[in-house]
């Protein structure tokens, strides 16, 4: 590598990736790959998957996607619990096999691109194998909620995740208590930048009047506590409620809520069509049990959507409770209260005006730049010292 500096080419590695348009896995990523596109060449490189193409461009974005077995033994990415599945001992094979070809298609996404920057996302597994492939570009690591929330569950993927943060050149954490916990594990510079949310797209100025609806968007599963938006809406039956999204425990759920006359299981819904469920809503419920900083609550409360949601993760740097949204247990009871508050005079229409008010710093556009100059800065600082040990 010369010492002049290229940003113009940037490939992205990923252990998920939205495989069609709609789709739930990292539709945030997609959007942030789409914002990059812009500014700069993007190369993303992620697992096939049967119902994706090997290759296509999508916005812009060129989209490349590894083979790792036929496509029926294709089952460890697009899971949401990939580590479940890779840890099981008769599975071990087919996750070498996956490191392997991830390398393998980052290394060559390099090349082809003669790309300088290396931005993976998640620490474990993607980190992994970003830096099996590396040859002296700059590498960048993006931490979000998931490999947060294991590497602080298991030491062992603590251990892992601490190996790959000694070969980065610089950290992008989506909170300030994710940053403090990295910092720990690294000597490399650590950004904050919360991911960032289309806001001419996702806005309040077609606003409806309180209504009693009430929305979930997420990947339908147990920890995003789903089951507790159901039992909501068995305790009250005046509002109503839709589900929007997929995942491995949608027939578990739908089951759980069969016969809830004012429940709807939407199904999947393309980003594009979103900000109008979310501007017919009047509440957002997401009552997970572990998060990081989700996207779904920046949208909500972009489009005036008062959110009630757990204290866990990162939400507390989001949601203030009683000002834009409530922080509650979780549990059904405790739902339907903030429900009821919301009912009282004023007090959703105030919340809805805090709520679009407290993300206007939360731009996509707005996000990528601040990435871009993190990245910028880093790398001229790389490229000027391998200059100078070169003379």
């Amino acid at each position: 590598m010369s010492g002049e500096v290229n940003l113009q080419e940037i490939v992205i590695c990923t252990q998920t990736y939205p495989r069609f348009r709609g789709d739930v896995n990292a539709p945030f990523l997609h959007n942030l790959a789409k914002s990059f596109a812009k500014k700069r060449n993007v190369t993303v490189v992620a697992p096939h998957h049967r119902m994706a193409k090997e290759k296509e461009t999508v916005d812009g974005v060129s989209i490349q996607r590894f083979r790792y077995a036929r496509d029926q033994r294709e089952i460890l990415a697009y899971t949401g619990s990939m580590h479940k599945v890779a840890l099981k001992p008769w599975n071990w094979w087919l996750a070498k096999r996956f490191m392997s070809r991830a390398s393998h298609s980052v290394r060559q996404a390099l090349d082809t691109t003669k790309s300088e920057i290396l931005y993976a996302h998640w620490l474990v597994p993607t980190g992994m194998f970003a830096k099996k492939a590396l040859r002296g570009e700059t590498f960048f690591a993006h931490v979000h909620g998931t490999d947060f929330h294991l590497m602080q569950k298991y030491g062992f993927i603590k251990k892992v995740a601490r190996r790959v943060l000694s070969n980065v050149d610089g950290v992008i954490c989506v909170s300030n208590e994710q940053a403090e916990v990295v910092k720990s594990m690294t000597t490399a510079p650590v950004f904050v930048q919360a991911m960032g949310i289309d806001l001419e797209m996702f806005h309040a100025k077609e606003r409806t009047v309180f209504s009693k609806n009430a929305l979930f968007v997420g990947r339908i599963t147990e920890a995003k506590g789903v089951q507790q938006v159901i039992e909501t809406a068995k305790l009250t039956p005046d509002w109503n409620f839709k589900i929007i999204g997929d995942g491995p425990d949608l027939n578990q759920m739908k089951s759980i809520g069969k016969g809830v006359e004012n429940l709807e299981f939407v199904g999947a819904v393309e980003n594009n069509a979103l900000p109008e469920y979310y501007r017919k809503a009047s509440a957002f419920i997401l009552p997970s049990s572990r998060e990081g900083m989700p996207v779904s609550i920046l949208e909500a409360l972009a489009c005036g959507v008062p959110t009630i949601t757990t204290d866990v993760g990162q939400i507390t740097e989001i949601i203030s409770d009683k000002e834009n949204g409530f922080l509650i247990e979780g549990d059904a009871s405790s739902i339907q209260n903030s429900l009821h508050q919301l009912e009282q005079s004023n007090v959703w229409t105030n919340m809805s005006k805090r709520a679009s008010e407290s993300v206007l710093k939360s731009g996509l556009d707005s996000a990528t730049d601040n990435i871009l100059t993190f990245m910028q800065k880093i790398h001229q600082s790389k490229s000027t010292e391998k200059v100078k040990s070169t003379h």
